[in-house]
């Protein structure tokens, strides 16, 4: 999670990430606070153990970012500069609900892609963050390079899209006039690209129980309800902590679907019996090469 005051690095890290190389930039990143610290032996050393990992570090700076980098990152689909949203203004928003959005059917088609990608591959396999969930699981359903979701439930997508672009619209989160969080980022949903749809299974114990928690770098975030509280589950409430230090729950029936501005903070309670199955998807500014999380 990013901290208030934490200094730019253009985007690097989340570039890094993406683009697996994670242990690159933290050498370069140590390498930079040794040398500004003024051991430059120690700073040098650490340098060329970077470049080696990442040559395209070891090139001139262009608005931020090594331009091989940048070169790099364009090339994977992925944009280079994240338009910052202020945590602060995301608080203010509302969550927006549709009712009943997906029918029997579009629920079915999404439990028919979770089983087409369970064919070929373990849920460990689809998304190793499954070794340290607790009582829950997440399957990843947009994985490049096949996009099972994109190409097995277009027509559900569309209508969630649809439904995003009409709560951004609705809420008027990029009028800067009225405090919108987005106001930074332009072209609304038709300019953002999928970074991750999962399909998440909660189990008695599990849940999302940090009051802070948000989806850094996402810039919209898209809850789903594939099942039925009270008859299949009970607990698992999604909730949002609002400025007031307010829990704020949004109770959610089979087929609802909410939207939220993604660095909202927001939380799930911990699911007491049987099983709440949700499908979330985040939209974000980095481009649609992005696979897992």
């Amino acid at each position: 999670m990013a901290t208030t005051g934490e200094a730019s690095d253009f985007g690097l890290r989340d570039l890094a990430v993406s683009l697996g190389k994670t242990t690159a930039v933290d050498r370069y990143t140590a390498a930079a606070s040794l040398e500004r610290a003024g051991d430059f032996k120690a700073a040098m050393s650490l340098y060329s153990q970077a470049y080696r990992l990442w040559p395209a570090l070891d090139s001139i700076i262009e608005g931020g970012l090594p331009a091989l980098v940048r070169s790099e990152a364009e090339a994977a689909g992925l944009r280079c500069v994240l338009a910052a949203v202020d945590v602060s203004l995301a608080r203010r928003t509302s969550v927006v609900r549709a009712r009943a959005l997906l029918t029997a059917a579009d629920i079915q088609q999404i439990e028919a892609t979770r089983t087409c990608i369970l064919a070929t591959e373990t849920v460990l396999e689809n998304n190793a963050q499954n070794v340290t969930h607790q009582n829950k699981e997440c399957l990843f359903l947009n994985n490049a390079p096949d996009r099972v979701f994109c190409t097995k439930a277009p027509h559900v997508l569309a209508k969630i899209l649809r439904f995003a672009d009409s709560a951004w619209k609705e809420q008027r989160w990029s009028d800067a006039d009225v405090g919108g969080p987005l106001h930074a980022i332009r072209g609304g949903v038709e300019g953002l690209s999928i970074r991750v749809i999962e399909y998440w299974r909660y189990q008695p114990g599990g849940g999302l129980t940090d009051l802070l928690h948000y989806d850094t770098d996402s810039v919209l975030t898209i809850v789903a309800q594939l099942s039925t509280p009270d008859e299949e589950y009970e607990g698992g409430v999604f909730r949002t902590n609002e400025m007031s230090g307010e829990q704020q729950e949004h109770p959610m029936e089979l087929g609802d679907v909410v939207c939220l501005v993604s660095h909202k903070y927001h939380n799930v309670t911990s699911v007491t019996r049987g099983r709440r199955r949700v499908l979330v998807m985040e939209l974000w500014q980095g481009g649609s090469a992005h696979t897992g999380r």
